[in-house]
């Protein structure tokens, strides 16, 4: 038997709006705890026992890095980077500001000898930063003219302050001639000889 179709239309409506957000759900159960992270620990010499497997240790003494694993502590590394290189040169300071007045060079005391300075370091009232001077009294004496800085707790030799033996000068003048000495005292008397004329020669006896 024969059939005959007829499109009726779209019997679908269109998309209805969106429906309103339900409610929140309820909160889900805790979880399980996780397993502990490893853990940095420092020190300045390297590990012995501290820490467990997977922490690791820094030497801050060498910069040296250990991991544990096993119950063991291994060298895994160094973080000290290679020196850098020398930096450029500072620009110059500011210019500081004039210090005061300094004290003329003076001589505070002056000693007969250079044990008498010695002993006489804590009484002698001399400040910290003040010259003495030793005057034997003889300038052959190796000591003479020596000048001394006094110190904190003694006092330090400077310098010789006598001058170098100076060159030989020129020969001076003449004298004027001496006045005449005083007359002698008189001489014994004289001995007269004999004379005598033998063969034709005279001689002349002295009694001796």
């Amino acid at each position: 038997m024969a059939v005959r179709e007829e499109d009726l239309g779209s019997v679908i409506g269109p998309q209805g709006p969106q429906g309103i957000q339900g409610e929140v759900g309820p909160t889900g159960a805790k979880g399980d705890k996780g397993e502990d992270g490893a853990k940095w620990l420092t020190g300045t010499s390297a590990p012995s026992t501290q820490g467990t497997n997977g922490d690791y240790y820094l030497n801050t003494s060498n910069w040296d890095v250990y991991q544990k694993a096993s119950g063991t502590w291994s060298k895994t590394g160094n973080i000290k980077g290679a020196t850098g290189a020398k930096g450029d040169k500072g620009d110059p300071g500011a210019t500081g500001a004039q210090g005061p007045k300094g004290d003329p060079f003076a001589i505070a005391k002056t000693y007969t000898s250079v044990a008498a300075m010695n002993s006489g370091y804590s009484t002698d009232g001399v400040g910290v930063g003040q010259f003495v001077v030793i005057d034997t009294g003889n300038v052959e004496d190796v000591d003479n003219a020596k000048l001394y800085l006094k110190g904190v707790t003694a006092y330090t030799y400077i310098t010789d302050m006598s001058g170098s033996t100076g060159l030989t000068g020129p020969q001076g003048p003449k004298g004027a001639t001496g006045a005449t000495g005083p007359k002698g005292d008189k001489g014994d008397q004289g001995v007269s000889p004999m004379f005598e004329l033998r063969s034709g020669h005279l001689f002349a006896i002295y009694p001796e």
